[in-house]
This record gives C-alpha cells, sequence and structure tokens, in this order.
C-alpha cells in the first residue's frame, strides 16, 4: 500500500517516501550518526550553512587550491571590497573554517584543517554530477 509523500518531501518524491527522520532511524540505532538534536549535528549543519554563500565558498576553494593568502590577495582573488570580505572571514573563523596567523603587518588566512579541504572537494564533485 502506498501512501503520500511526507509534506517536506521533494516534489519529485517518489509516493512511499518516508516519514521525515525515518530514514535516519536504523542509523541512528546503530550508532552511525549522532542522535538528531545532538550539538554535534547543530554545529555541522552551522558549518554547512556557513559554507552556503557564494563568497564564502569562494573564499574556501581559493584558499583550498592556492593555499594561505592575506586579505589583500583575496580581495584581488574575488573582486569584492574589503570590508565586504572582511565580514564574511569573520563569519568563516567563527565557523572554525579558517585560520588567521600574523604576517607581518598582514594575516594569512588559510583552511582551518583538512576536513574543510574534504568538504570542499567532495561538494564540488557531487555538484559536477549529472
Amino acid at each position: 500500500m502506498s501512501r503520500a509523500p511526507a509534506p517536506d518531501c521533494p516534489p519529485d518524491c517518489p509516493p512511499d517516501c518516508p516519514p521525515e527522520g525515518a530514514a535516519l532511524e536504523p542509523a541512528l540505532e546503530a550508532g552511525l550518526v549522532p542522535p538528531l538534536g545532538s550539538q554535534t549535528l547543530a554545529r555541522a549543519a552551522a558549518l554547512l550553512s556557513c559554507m552556503a554563500h557564494p563568497a564564502r565558498l569562494a573564499t574556501l576553494l581559493i584558499l583550498e587550491r592556492d593555499g594561505p593568502h592575506t586579505v589583500g590577495d583575496l580581495v584581488l582573488a574575488l573582486g569584492i571590497e574589503q570590508s565586504a570580505l572582511s565580514h564574511q572571514l569573520r563569519l568563516l573563523r567563527e565557523a572554525d573554517l579558517v585560520a588567521a596567523e600574523p604576517h607581518g603587518r598582514h594575516r594569512l588566512y588559510r583552511l582551518a584543517d583538512h576536513h574543510v579541504g574534504h568538504i570542499l572537494r567532495d561538494a564540488l564533485a557531487h555538484a559536477a554530477e549529472p
């Protein structure tokens, strides 16, 4: 017997679409994913949300591809105002996606760790799939 899709399913969701969260139940029971509402899931959602802005994503991709940059270098590479970039970098620092180190009179920005690079590469590979 087929049931109506859950209200949050996309329009092309098949009629047997499970209710929200139902697909996670086996994984939750097996301990493969943190429980819904856990601090880990909330932090992961915030991290992905922070990455989901074009200027922030472009900044992260440049840092992944080319390594550490100063704000001035990033302004030239991205073509945005320094004040706008500084705001985006602050948000990326707060999300622990980038780190900054003193470099003479400037600060060098880099990806916070190798996990960020993995997320970026996987997201790009997934987006490039047909």
